[in-house]
């Protein structure tokens, strides 16, 4: 097999996906936007976007300006289009006309809404290039149309390449132009943004592995995911070729097996023993009752998560089929891994929950700490550090990476996570935007309650130990729900759409967005009502940011994280009196208060969990959560659990439990 060719291949993918969306991200941001907030942006396009997406038939709009014709195409798919707006308002009346067979005549365009959780990180190549093009003529943005043109060619011939192959000579005339023109949009955005961007693309070009590549894929645009990810199934057998055929030394390890449903005897009988030397994982030796295998495994597979992860499918496959486990019914079977001795350097690094700040891969596992810099480091940053004469007087020191260690993580499926909060010291509730419902259960997910609601959930804030307070979003309604009871006990109207709420000292806090025909950022505000009565006793402007999650504490303040990478503090007449914005910050979303007068945020982004003091002293970076536990789409959220220290992360259907390494109370086992 053209094992090179399929390199070259992958480098190029790793550019266009990576470093190329990176820029056109960021100028997207700075040179399109400039300065406006997305959702402006896109609500004042809606019309002609709506256009590209259904050319040949007028809506309501274009009784003013029409920009239809029979002949037209659209340059926007269904996706493409879902993934900015959403079918949300009421059809206007006599905004939409049938004919005598049923079939739209007219559309009206005032049903549907730009998605509140938009991000610029959500457009592909190919949905940027429609947006720019259609929103934006020539002349109206720096940088020379063609460039991006050309960048989406790139982007075309990868998806639809006919192989996961490619000789020297493509290579290299493909690679010029997707460098060039990235290099352009670079250069425009900043000059020494265009010398990092050129380091990181000669640093893809020398070297690329399975697993930057498996990264790249994840964050790539859903409707060429599933070609991407068929030809890195392909590498991935070439390599488990190529694992066969070196003489690698063996690591022992056990495998116990239990759970009602199967046959202990039938499995120990139909395992084969011993199997063959192909296995990644060797199945030496087999005891009967709950099972109990003894494994080997070479060490070169241990050398790579991917690699293990492989075995340990395929070991578990075998073992399913062994059982004549029936799949189809549902049932727990408890399958614990055991690798004794020494595991390798490279698998002990994935293990770190913090990442390095130095290098340019973002989520690189960091195991040192430089005080004196203030920035945690993989260990080659640490060893050009200290190998430096400029820092000759720092002192690194190796850091405990597992100060907050995954204890448990569980998942509800068939919802959409879109709060979470602690109710009381045992009691979690979630917000599901998907079945407009609230599930409460315990911490390890038992006792599960859920309570219907007539309408989508947007935040939550808890105001005693049974109810917490709902917004509902562009329903313009807040409703109080005991969750112990499932009944509602109030529900306000505030004539304006109600996103992040939270509650102090007998007073709701709801960021508000004003309903007008022209949205503007000064129309952004903090309403504030009695819980009792939801009578508005003030607002609160916010005339430069718009918030996705806030929280007041008892000193008067209120704490806001807002997607334009910064956390925000101010006072109730919304003065700013600090704000925290730094690289490793992208995305910050969800916010909780910790038990020690500190704020903790989740990031979407970047993944990093940040402890930031409520004066804006202190600023640590605790931990980013693990890969497998994103979703490329879908927000963080996260609450504590105070009597163990643990910290909860919510995210799309999953919740992650991390537990405080230094804290000997520890929460209650799960009930398996």
């Amino acid at each position: 097999m053209d094992i090179e060719g399929r390199k070259l291949y992958f480098r190029l993918l790793a550019l266009s996906l990576g470093p190329a969306m990176d820029v056109l991200h960021l100028f997207f941001e700075t040179k399109v936007l400039n300065g406006l907030e997305l959702y402006m942006f896109l609500n004042q396009h809606k019309h002609v976007l709506f256009h590209q997406f259904i050319p040949k038939i007028p809506c309501c709009e274009c009784k003013k300006l029409s920009l239809v014709a029979s002949n037209k195409r659209g340059n926007m798919n269904n996706g493409q289009f879902n993934t900015l707006y959403e079918r949300k308002g009421q059809i206007a009346t006599a905004h939409e006309h049938k004919d005598c067979k049923g079939e739209i005549k007219e559309h009206c365009l005032c049903q549907y809404t730009v998605k509140q959780q938009v991000s610029v990180d959500c457009m592909d190549i190919s949905l940027m290039y429609v947006v720019i093009r259609t929103c934006c003529p020539v002349g109206s943005i720096p940088g020379d149309p063609n460039w991006l043109t050309k960048i989406k060619d790139v982007r075309n011939v990868l998806a639809h390449h006919g192989s996961c192959s490619m000789d020297m000579n493509e290579f290299e005339g493909l690679w010029k132009t997707l460098e060039d023109n990235v290099l352009n949009y670079a250069g425009v955005v900043a000059s020494t943004h265009k010398k990092k961007v050129k380091t990181e693309i000669q640093k893809i070009k020398e070297e690329t592995s399975l697993e930057h590549l498996k990264e790249v894929v994840k964050h790539s645009s859903e409707n060429i995911q599933e070609v991407l990810s068929s030809k890195l199934e392909q590498i991935k057998h070439l390599n488990s070729i190529d694992l066969d055929k070196i003489d690698t030394d063996m690591i022992n390890a056990s495998c116990r097996i239990d759970g009602p449903g199967f046959d202990a005897e039938i499995m120990t009988n139909n395992l084969d023993q011993p199997n063959s030397t192909s296995e990644d994982i060797l199945i030496k030796s087999i005891e009967n009752k709950c099972v109990v295998l003894g494994l080997e495994v070479k060490r070169l597979v241990l050398n790579s998560e991917v690699a293990l992860q492989f075995a340990i499918y395929n070991l578990i496959k075998k073992i399913i089929a062994a059982g004549n486990i029936d799949t189809k019914i549902e049932r727990t079977v408890d399958i614990v891994l055991i690798f004794q001795g020494q595991l390798t350097p490279g698998l002990r690094r994935q293990e770190s929950l913090i990442c390095c700040q130095c290098c340019a891969d973002k989520e690189k596992p960091a195991f040192y700490d430089c005080k004196e810099c203030d920035k945690y480091m993989c260990e080659q940053c640490n060893a050009k550090h200290n190998s430096d004469p400029a820092w000759g007087d720092h002192n690194s020191k190796y850091i405990d990476p597992l100060k907050y260690k995954v204890k448990d993580t569980f998942k509800i499926r068939g919802i959409k996570i879109r709060d979470i909060k602690m109710l009381n010291d045992e009691t979690l509730v979630v917000a599901d935007g998907k079945e407009n419902k609230l599930i409460t259960c315990r911490i390890d997910g038992g006792d599960r309650m859920e309570t219907l609601l007539t309408m989508k959930p947007f935040r939550m804030a808890v105001t005693d130990e049974e109810t917490v307070a709902v917004s509902f979003g562009s329903e313009m309604k807040v409703g109080l729900i005991n969750v112990i009871s499932g009944e509602s006990t109030n529900e306000f109207e505030l004539h304006a759409s109600c996103f992040a709420i939270t509650y102090n000292d007998m007073q709701l806090f709801v960021s508000c967005q004003e309903k007008t025909e022209v949205i503007s950022e000064s129309e952004h505000t903090v309403h504030v009502i009695s819980i009792h009565t939801g009578k508005l006793h003030y607002k609160i402007n916010l005339s430069d940011f718009t918030p996705e999650n806030m929280l007041v504490g008892t000193d008067s303040h209120m704490y806001f994280t807002y997607y334009g990478n910064k956390f925000i503090c101010t006072d109730m007449t919304g003065s700013k009196i600090f704000d925290v914005r730094v690289d490793n910050m992208r995305g910050p979303w969800g916010i909780t208060f910790d038990n020690n007068d500190g704020i903790l945020i989740v990031c979407n982004k970047s993944k990093n969990v940040h402890r930031i003091s409520t004066d804006g002293g202190e600023r640590t970076v605790l931990f980013s959560f693990p890969s497998y536990f994103e979703s490329t789409r879908s927000s963080a959220y996260i609450c504590c659990e105070n009597i163990s220290g643990s910290i909860i992360i919510g995210r799309e259907i999953n919740l992650q439990f991390l537990q405080d390494s230094e804290n000997k109370k520890y929460l209650r086992k799960k009930n398996h």
